[in-house]
């Protein structure tokens, strides 16, 4: 895969100063995601994925039109915005911006196009489709590349705190004060946890809550109200791009 962090604060893009980009041949996730045809345009495929993030998979197995394509996609997703679903494209600044991920399958070209946006409100300063407060204890990070793909990149004050949650757990105690940034969730995991391997138990948690951060930073939320605007952007785009 060849991929880009978003070229926005907030949504990734962590080096803004030139064109960084990673790759490599780790199978990701997101490659494995459900995905419904939406329509073929100019011998290019648009598909919808399933995933926590709202991503537009484009195909074909002609590169020059699939770059076409995807540019007339960001492009037309810089300027979009719908405020019924949160998604304003400017105020002072743009707001919109795209992690997109190529691969080749065969003579398929293959593009994964994830929707951002880096608006802040006074409820969520630090971000609206970012990770939220009640996730902050296990991550605060920006949602970036590797984390759009499925892998969870995470802080490495995980590897002690989570002893201390094991063993709060394990021996039903009460967390230091230095852990207490995880005393709601470790209240949580008492009421469901029973006596099962405790690392099993606790890499499942944590993976639940790396999937909230990815939901939250979706712009088009997973529920019929998501759906729902998800929808109307994708119609909108194809009536612009069949032109």
């Amino acid at each position: 895969f060849l991929g880009s962090n978003a070229g926005l604060p907030i949504v990734g893009g962590s080096i803004l100063s030139h064109e960084h980009y990673q790759g490599g041949r780790h199978h990701f996730p997101i490659e494995d995601a459900e995905e419904k045809l939406i329509t073929a345009i100019d011998n290019v495929s648009f598909k919808k994925l399933f995933w926590p993030l709202s991503v537009l998979r484009l195909e074909s197995n002609d590169k020059e039109k699939l770059i076409k394509k995807a540019t007339e996609l960001f492009n037309f997703w810089e300027n979009y915005s719908d405020e019924e679903a949160g998604i304003v494209s400017y105020t002072d600044a743009p707001h919109n911006a795209i992690t997109p991920i190529a691969r080749k399958n065969g003579n398929l070209y293959v593009l994964d196009m994830t929707l951002r946006n880096n608006l802040t409100s006074e409820k969520f300063p630090l971000g609206i489709f970012h990770p939220h407060p009640i996730h902050h204890h296990i991550k605060k990070e920006n949602i970036g590349l590797i984390e759009v793909m499925g892998l969870a990149v995470l802080p490495a004050r995980l590897e002690e705190e989570l002893k201390g949650v094991k063993d709060s757990l394990v021996n039903k105690t009460e967390l230091p004060s230095e852990l207490q940034i995880h005393n709601d969730w470790v209240q949580e995991l008492k009421a469901i946890y029973k006596n099962e391997d405790i690392n099993e138990f606790i890499n499942d948690q944590v993976a639940l809550k790396f999937v909230r951060c990815l939901e939250d930073s979706g712009v088009f939320k997973q529920n019929d109200q998501g759906n729902k605007h998800f929808d109307k952007f994708i119609s909108s785009l194809v009536s612009e791009l069949s032109k």
